[in-house]
C-alpha cells in the first residue's frame, strides 16, 4: 500500500498562489473557449461536406 504525504499550506500561501496564477487561469479559459469555437466550426464544416457529398450522390442517382 502506498503512503501519500500531503502538505497543507497556509491560507496566505494559497491566496498568493491564486493571485500569481490568476492571469494564467484567465488566459487558459480564453484558450479553452477558442478551442471550443474552433471545434464547433470544424464539426459544422464536416456536416456541410457530408451534406454536399450526399447531395451529389443523390443527384447522380436521380440523373442515372
Amino acid at each position: 500500500m502506498k503512503v501519500f504525504n500531503f502538505q497543507l499550506h497556509s491560507v496566505e500561501k494559497i491566496i498568493e498562489f491564486n493571485r500569481t496564477c490568476e492571469s494564467i487561469f484567465a488566459h487558459q479559459k480564453i484558450l479553452e473557449e477558442e478551442i471550443n469555437k474552433l471545434s464547433n466550426l470544424l464539426e459544422r464544416k464536416k456536416r456541410m461536406i457530408d451534406l454536399k457529398i450526399f447531395e451529389e450522390k443523390w443527384d447522380w442517382q436521380l440523373n442515372s
